[in-house]
């Protein structure tokens, strides 16, 4: 019975080890390029989606992030992963748009993303 056991026990520290050493693959390289896109892009229409809510709320729009991010009560603000930086929110007759920072993710506008849903 103890051998089983141990068998056992040694099989699943061998499974956590390998998910631990895929998890580390997982941050490198371009595949850590194209996680920190896609986390810039949610972050993107996180944004976007409280400007449609503080719209609603307050019958107007706001480029203060900081006013988004309390309305969401969230501890941190949203920041772009590659250059660790706010994003730009611009208010114009027409809406709003909400870009990354670095300008290498794109943007949302009015609720249309600059890139192809395919890439995301």
């Amino acid at each position: 019975m103890k051998g089983k056991t141990l068998h056992r026990s040694a099989i699943i520290l061998i499974v956590v080890i390998l998910c631990f050493l895929f998890s580390l693959a997982a941050f490198t390289g371009d595949n850590c390029e194209e996680r920190q896109k896609m986390q810039c892009r949610a972050n993107m229409n996180s944004l976007a989606s409280d400007l449609v809510l503080y719209h609603s709320l307050n019958g107007g729009w706001t480029d203060d992030q900081s006013i988004l991010d309390e309305c969401a009560h969230r501890p941190f603000p949203l920041i772009c992963p590659t250059c660790r930086e706010t994003y730009c929110i611009e208010i114009s007759e027409m809406g709003y748009r909400v870009s990354c920072p670095c300008g290498l993710h794109g943007y949302v506008e009015m609720g249309k993303v600059s890139w192809i849903e395919s890439e995301y």
